[in-house]
């Protein structure tokens, strides 16, 4: 889980405009909707050969926002503490268009992922 500050007082609803299998622009969009972006001003953080985690600490850092990454426990399960109430967030799964991840934006709402 990847916690990102808004930009915006609402974010945008942004949506991936390429659907290649593990290549898509899914994580642009998310991180533009969370941030109230256009996907033009957003990179693709996949393509980035330093790879996406690294391009989005900065991508964040130079907006003046935070990025957390959350780990999750051997049983797949998160640990939410109250900081992360009511925060957006980006949230990674299988794809449902194949065996590859895929990412939505989502917030957190008594220590669950609403949708």
């Amino acid at each position: 889980m990847t916690t990102l500050k808004q930009r915006n007082n609402a974010p945008l609803k942004i949506h991936q405009d390429d659907f290649s299998p593990g290549k898509g622009n899914a994580l642009q969009a998310a991180v533009a909707s969370v941030f109230g972006l256009q996907l033009s001003e957003v990179p693709n953080f996949t393509e980035m050969p330093e790879g996406y985690e690294a391009v989005i600490r900065k991508f964040c850092q130079e907006g003046g926002s935070d990025c957390v990454k959350v780990p999750l426990k051997d049983d797949s399960s998160v640990v939410l503490s109250d900081d992360y109430e009511q925060k957006l967030c980006i949230v990674r799964g299988k794809s449902p268009r194949g065996d590859f991840g895929h990412v939505v934006v989502a917030k957190v709402v008594e220590k669950k992922f609403e949708m």
